[in-house]
Order: structure tokens, then sequence, then C-alpha cells
């Protein structure tokens, strides 16, 4: 019932983003990324998370690799290297055992997947406004890790790619991916993989709204 009944909605602000605000931007250099902030903490781990470097740790911020040691922790989701962006979709793959206890959106709106935060699941969200890159927080995971494994963002299996949507007018500019080197992973007791120095073979892609709205509808 709320997914039904959240997706109007969602497409009236899709509406008002992408027709009232300038942009032109691509994203074509944007990827998506895991980051590990340590035990689950709601009032330390929030939205207002600032990536000044999406470089590893000691020069940046971004940590992907997390202790192998059962535990509950806080992972964000974030966009890296992207110019503005009012929308994203995105899914969650996971290796090994994880339980998750909930989840943070940082975006205004969303329709996530019905087994949403999960391996194999995906989510859509947008933003009031376009947020400005080059990094965006889009949201946090609390989960429960069992032992080594590895978490990873990955194609929304909705409609089998990622993407990202800036807020240009008249029509927004959406570049979509399927290339796993755009795709972030946090690995528990393994190496994880930054995101962060992704460089792009394709092109952003210019949508129409009967494009944008059947694929969030799906």
């Amino acid at each position: 019932m709320r997914k039904k009944a959240a997706f109007p909605l969602l497409v009236f602000s899709l509406c008002g983003v992408f027709c009232a605000t300038a942009g032109g931007r691509s994203n074509s250099e944007g990827s998506w990324q895991l980051h590990f902030a340590g035990p689950h903490n709601e009032r330390t781990n929030t939205c207002a998370l600032q990536v000044a470097n999406c470089e590893a740790p000691p020069r940046g911020v971004v940590v992907v690799d997390a202790p192998g040691d059962p535990g509950r922790y806080d992972v964000y989701i974030l966009a890296l290297n992207v110019d503005g962006i009012a929308g994203t979709r995105y899914g969650l793959c996971c290796e090994a055992s994880f339980y998750f206890y909930g989840w943070t959106k940082c975006g205004q709106l969303e329709i996530p997947s019905g087994g949403w935060p999960g391996n194999g699941q995906g989510n859509a969200q947008t933003w009031g406004t376009e947020r400005a890159g080059p990094h965006v927080t889009i949201g946090i995971l609390d989960v429960y890790s069992y032992g080594a494994g590895s978490m990873c963002v990955c194609s929304d299996p909705r409609v089998d790619f990622a993407e990202f949507c800036d807020g240009s007018f008249p029509v927004p500019e959406c570049y979509t991916t399927t290339e796993s080197d755009a795709l972030g992973c946090v690995g528990f007791g393994k190496p994880g993989y930054s995101s962060c120095g992704w460089k792009s073979r394709g092109k952003g892609e210019r949508t129409t709204w009967g494009r944008l709205k059947a694929t969030f509808r799906q």
C-alpha cells in the first residue's frame, strides 16, 4: 500500500524538480560508493555527512575496508564525482550474511523494492532541489554483519541499470550504467572497492518524460 501511494507523489516531485531547475549536466563521471562509518550510532552517523575527498584514508575519508568481526554497523551510500543530481536509482548486492535493521533515506522521496534494504533489492530516490556535487549523501544502511563478506552497490534489478538524473530544463539528462567499476563495495574482513577513480566510457543520455515515468514505475 505504501509503495503504491508513493508513486504519484514521486512523479509530481520529479516534475517540480526537473521542470524548475536549469542544469545540463551529464554526471557521466559519477559513481556510487559504500562507506563504512563504524558501529551503529544514529546520533553521529547522519545525512549531514560531507565528503571532502573521496579517496581512501589517510588522504581521504571514504572507508571501504571494514572489520570481519560480527557486529552492528552503519554503511553510507554515496554519490561520488557527480555534477549535480536530482534523482538516482541503484541496487544492493551482498556476498555472505547480513541482517538489515533499517535504512535512513537522505533524499526527499523514494520508491524502494518490496524487500529494501536487502540483497538483490533496488531503490529510486529524488530530491526537492538538485543536489550539487561533487559528492552527495544518498542514505545510510543500519546493518549487522555476521562475519567476512562484501556489500556492493549494483544495478537496480527492476530495470537492470543504475542511474543519475540531473535537474536540467525542460527535460532531465539521465546517465545510466551497468559497469561494475562505477559501483563501489565495502569489504568486511576482506578488501573493499572504491569507485572514486572510475572514468566513464559512455555518455549521458537525454531522456523523455515517458521514459522517465516508465522507469520509476517499475
